[in-house]
Formats: structure tokens, sequence, C-alpha cells
């Protein structure tokens, strides 16, 4: 199986001149990257074309994309939400945050009472 993330959409379909002939759907996404990727000023438009495919995709691209490789092909989405809050009562406070990988990362955290509210960032 394959899956295509935001670090690598770029050399799996973008580069693939083949493959972009068989999503036209996508032809103004792929058009906009291409003019982007010539001028050194216009790479963040680039890195918007590659997120905006990679949450764009259907599942009837994903069928002709699988049957291009050969293979079952998966998308990874990009989760747009930078924040996250979340409340836990202070008891469950430590199995949760030992449960939850992404709040070990960059959070905050304060309490009111039995309550904890935490805050967490990408």
């Amino acid at each position: 199986m394959k899956i295509i993330t935001f670090q690598n959409v770029e050399k799996l379909v973008f580069l693939d001149s083949k493959l972009r002939n068989l999503l036209p759907d996508f032809k103004n996404t792929f058009n906009s990257w291409g003019l982007a990727i010539q001028a050194p000023e216009l790479r963040g438009l680039a890195q918007k074309m590659l997120i905006d495919f990679v949450n764009q995709v259907e599942d009837k691209h994903l069928e002709v994309i699988s049957n291009y490789f050969n293979e079952e092909v998966e998308v990874e989405k990009i989760d747009p939400n930078v924040a996250k809050h979340l409340e836990v009562s202070i008891h469950e406070a430590e199995n949760y945050l030992n449960s939850n990988p992404f709040v070990k990362e960059a959070m905050f955290a304060y309490r009111e009472g039995n309550q904890l509210y935490i805050s967490v960032w990408r």
C-alpha cells in the first residue's frame, strides 16, 4: 500500500506528468504549482497547491491513482486545526496525557477545582 502525504505528494503525483493527465479535476492546481515552482518568490503558492491536493482528493481520484500505481493508495489528510482545547478531570489527567502523544509537544494547562484545561498546538 502506498500512502500519499504532504511530504511525498510532489514526488509521487505532481512530478509525474502521465498521472497528472489522468486527474483533470486538478488541472488548475497542477498549473498553479507548475508556475509557482519556476519562481522562488512563489514557493508558498507551490506549497499551498500540495496542501490543497492532499485535502481535496476524493475516492474517485484515489481509484485512478491506485490503478496507475497498480496498488492500493491512501492519502493522509492534513489537520487544519493548529490548536486544540481539551478538558479532563484532574483524576484522569495522568492517564489521558500519557495516552495522547500529541499533547506532549506544546501545551499549556491550568486547573480550576477538579477540572484540568489543556491547550495543545503544533
